[in-house]
C-alpha cells in the first residue's frame, strides 16, 4: 500500500476492516508518512482521525439511557400490556404488541449506537424508517379508535433516539477541514 492510498484509507468513514488496518498500520510505520518531519498532509490527517474518534460521551450516554428506557417500556407492549401507566386504557392489543416490536429495535439500535458510533450512518436509515413507520400506523389507529391519543406521546423516546442518532452519524465540524481537503 503506497503512502497516497494509506492516508485516504484512514480517512474513510466505511472501509474493509483488514485495509483499515494495513493503512493505519501504514501512516505509523512509514518513514514518509510518519517521519520526524510532520508534513501539513499528515498533519491534517492526524487532526481528522482524532476528530472523527471523538464522539460525545455525554452524547452517547444519553442515548444508552434512552435506549434502556425504550427497552424498558417497550417488552411488555410487545405482550399486549402495560404495567406502568393506564393509558393504555382504549389501547388496542394489536398497536401495542407493534409499538413493542418497533421500540424494542429503536432500544437496541440506541443502545449500539452509543457503543459504536460508527454505526449511526447505517443505524440512520433504520430509525428514519421506524419513526415514519410509527407515525403512520399511528395516524390509521387513532383514526380506527384503535389507541388513546394520549398514549401515543411517549413515542417521543423513538424521536429523540433518532435525533440522537442523526447527530453521531454527522462529522463533527473543525476549522481544519478545509486544510486538510488543500493537502490532499
Amino acid at each position: 500500500m503506497d503512502c497516497v492510498e494509506a492516508q485516504k484509507t484512514v480517512l474513510l468513514s466505511i472501509a474493509d476492516a483488514n485495509m483499515m488496518e494495513d493503512a493505519r498500520l501504514h501512516v505509523r510505520s512509514c518513514i514518509h508518512c510518519a517521519g520526524a518531519e510532520i508534513s501539513p498532509s499528515v498533519d491534517a490527517i492526524a487532526h481528522e482521525v482524532a476528530r472523527r474518534a471523538n464522539r460525545s460521551v455525554k452524547g452517547r450516554l444519553v442515548l444508552v439511557v434512552l435506549g434502556v428506557i425504550q427497552l424498558f417500556l417497550a417488552l411488555p407492549w410487545l405482550f399486549g400490556s402495560s404495567p406502568f401507566w393506564n393509558s393504555t386504557a382504549g389501547t388496542d392489543t394489536s398497536h401495542l404488541s407493534r409499538d413493542g416490536a418497533i421500540g424494542i429495535v429503536f432500544g437496541l439500535v440506541a443502545i449500539s449506537v452509543a457503543y459504536s458510533p460508527r454505526l449511526a450512518v447505517f443505524a440512520l436509515p433504520i430509525t428514519f424508517v421506524m419513526l415514519l413507520l410509527q407515525t403512520v400506523t399511528g395516524v390509521f389507529d387513532n383514526s380506527q379508535e384503535h389507541v388513546h391519543a394520549n398514549f401515543e406521546s411517549v413515542h417521543i423516546i423513538g424521536a429523540a433516539i433518532s435525533i440522537g442518532v442523526a447527530i453521531l452519524a454527522r462529522p463533527k465540524r473543525s476549522s481544519k477541514q478545509t486544510t486538510l481537503l488543500k493537502a490532499l
